[in-house]
């Protein structure tokens, strides 16, 4: 959660990359989770994938 807290802040500062970073790593702790957990984090998926799309440093989107 803190990840996710952090990133919206750098979002809001315009620092996109950094976002994408940290909203990135957020959801990476969630790699083996139950699908309960996984529906809750939903929103930070689509959050994450905005970011990418705004970072100019994100060109590949395999990992997403």
């Amino acid at each position: 959660m803190f990840y996710s807290r952090v990133a919206t802040v750098l979002d809001k500062e315009g620092d996109d990359t950094g976002a994408f970073n940290l909203m990135h790593a957020h959801l990476r702790l969630f790699e083996k989770a139950s699908e309960d957990e996984l529906k809750e984090q939903e929103n930070a998926v689509r959050r994450c994938i905005i970011l990418a799309i705004k970072a100019s440093t994100v060109i590949n989107f395999e990992e997403l």
